[in-house]
């Protein structure tokens, strides 16, 4: 296939992708439109939600990816699994088809909508394959043969054929066209069946075939019909039923055992049917299994290629997001069923993340959030995602998205953490110096020390507690001088713990003169400073902090000598 015949699914998957989300964007439409005629100018073009989903794979996470996933997603809904556009069709057509499938489908109607539609249009250059049982809508896909002057063809007018019951189509013989002793019989070629006669199924208007006051009628437009597949219907019919009085467990574990590509394929449209039925009944569990089924087999297949591939099909085909949203609504209230879809949802990547990230968002019970926030710590996809909601106007999701992704340790969210170090929300800013202290960049680490001057206490103390914790060289000197100028006590505790916590020479060496009874100018420090830093002393527990420690038992205050007894004392009594 030529480079532009490959290039159509892609052009004609943004133009479905705009016309669905971007209807205003008409510049943008009106160059997708003319890149897809260029593609199938001189050659046709076949759309299978088969060979999409394969594409899919190839593509990746992409604009051109979700353009098709878009597109197929939108076929699989209007039950339109195969869309053939011939050599030059018109632009109109293209038009026509991708409107039709940018408009909402009318749920388990079996394509029925999107024909009425299609009848409408009528179209001549395209061919739509509708439906379970096998139909296709097609048009007059051969012109007309070229009248002869005095050898009218003789035809008997087939009427229009209305649309049949869904699942049981029909094959009709309405008229049969009787071609002119000159003129040879015309066929439109089907491909994967029967040449079908001009005047069986084609319904070519007849040419020439009655003058209105010595001049020649003009012909109707082709108008489109059904050509019955029998073979295929018969065939897919006996499949259905048998497969349509399997229960739910019975699918699954054929699916389970499938060892080929085929045994997969042969389940896939009923299994896609039982998830979205299932879902519309809310039984998230079931459709759990489903996704965890074709997830379990997609990683088994590591030695067949194709097996792997159908698994993974079978895994897009069902990953729609309110089915994924709904698999995830599970994890705070089915423990039993938390690995499974863990599995699941990381197997998802960006499509799982962003259905936890919005239940998160949308969640104000905490162990629910609990729940979601377990599984979006363990998702690296998560975090652009989370990157994004730094920028939300709801504190509360800026919040979470700062936990997650100091949590995560993620350094690409260095750049947006520090640009909301002064968020307006004080709850904010706490977690922000958390996350900035557990990114441990150079930048990050400065923008938190930054925070120790926050106006807020709280604040303060969130940003001293995070540069604790760290092993930045750094943090004993940038903790001793916030303690030089710290006002409020429960900040200055808090500064006195993490230098405990450090346990170096030097912030020993800092905490013992806190402890000291004289502070500048001979000034008596206030007991309860004092007492902390003898508690920060034994945190550290290090030679240096032990014998400062003795001296402090026999000091003159109470309070200050009985912390430091205790301290002493050794850890088994009581």
């Amino acid at each position: 296939m030529s480079s532009s015949a490959a290039s159509f699914p892609a052009r004609f998957a943004e133009l479905v992708y705009l016309l669905a989300n971007q209807p205003d964007a008409t510049a943008e439409q009106e160059s997708a439109l003319d890149a897809a005629a260029s593609a199938v100018a001189d050659r046709y073009a076949s759309l299978t939600t088969s060979q999409l989903n394969v594409d899919l794979l190839d593509v990746g996470q992409t604009m051109v990816g979700v353009h098709l996933h878009e597109l197929v997603m939108r076929m699989s809904s209007h039950a339109a699994h195969q869309i053939d556009f011939l050599a030059k069709a018109p632009r109109s057509e293209i038009l026509g088809v991708a409107r039709i499938l940018a408009s909402d489908a009318r749920p388990n109607d079996d394509g029925a909508a999107f024909d009425e539609k299609l009848v409408e249009l009528a179209p001549t250059l395209v061919e739509v394959h509708l439906g379970r049982n096998g139909f296709v809508r097609t048009g007059s896909l051969t012109p007309p043969a070229t009248e002869r002057v005095g050898t009218p063809p003789v035809r008997t007018p087939t009427p229009f054929r209305g649309t049949p019951a869904f699942g049981t189509p029909t094959p009709s013989r309405a008229g049969t066209a009787v071609p002119s002793p000159n003129q040879p019989v015309r066929a439109t070629p089907v491909r994967g069946g029967p040449a079908v006669a001009p005047g069986d199924d084609a319904r070519i208007p007849a040419v020439g075939s009655a003058f209105h006051h010595g001049a020649p009628r003009t012909p109707p437009p082709p108008a489109a019909v059904i050509r019955d597949e029998s073979s295929r219907i018969i065939e897919g019919a006996i499949k259905i039923k048998a497969l349509a009085q399997m229960s739910d467990d019975e699918l699954i574990d054929r699916l389970r055992a499938a060892v080929t590509p085929q045994d997969v394929r042969g389940l896939l449209d009923e299994l896609v049917d039982v998830a979205e039925a299932r879902a519309a009944e809310r039984r998230w569990e079931i459709v759990t299994r489903i996704f965890h089924t074709f997830m379990k087999g997609e990683a088994a297949a590591e030695d067949d290629a194709e097996l792997r591939r159908a698994h993974s099909i079978g895994l897009r085909r069902i990953a729609k997001p309110t089915l994924i949203r709904g698999i995830a609504s599970l994890l705070p209230r089915r423990l039993e069923l938390r690995d499974a879809l863990q599995d699941v949802l990381l197997r998802l990547g960006p499509d799982g993340a962003e259905a936890v990230i919005d239940l998160l968002t949308n969640s104000d019970v905490l162990t629910d959030r609990r729940a979601y926030l377990a599984l979006l710590v363990k998702c690296r996809d998560a975090v652009p995602t989370l990157i994004h909601l730094l920028g939300d106007n709801r504190w509360y999701v800026v919040r979470n998205a700062a936990d997650l992704l100091g949590e995560m340790r993620a350094p690409e969210a260095e750049n947006a953490l520090v640009d909301i170090v002064a968020h307006r929300e004080e709850r904010v800013r706490r977690s922000v110096a958390t996350a900035l202290a557990r990114l441990g960049t150079a930048r990050s680490m400065q923008a938190a020390q930054q925070m120790l001057a926050d106006p807020v206490p709280e604040v303060r103390v969130h940003a001293v507690q995070a540069l604790g914790a760290t092993k930045w060289p750094r943090a004993v000197p940038v903790l001793s001088r916030a303690l030089d100028t710290e006002q409020d006590g429960e900040v200055q505790a808090v500064i006195l713990a993490a230098l405990g916590r450090q346990a170096s020479n030097e912030a020993v060496a800092r905490l013992t003169k806190a402890a000291e009874p004289e502070g500048r100018l001979f000034k008596r420090k206030p007991t309860t400073l004092r007492v902390s830093a003898v508690q920060a002393l034994a945190e550290a527990n290090t030679p240096a902090a032990l014998a400062a420690l003795k001296r402090f038992a026999e000091d003159k205050e109470r309070e200050v000598r009985d912390a430091a007894v205790r301290a002493l004392r050794p850890k088994t009594e009581s």
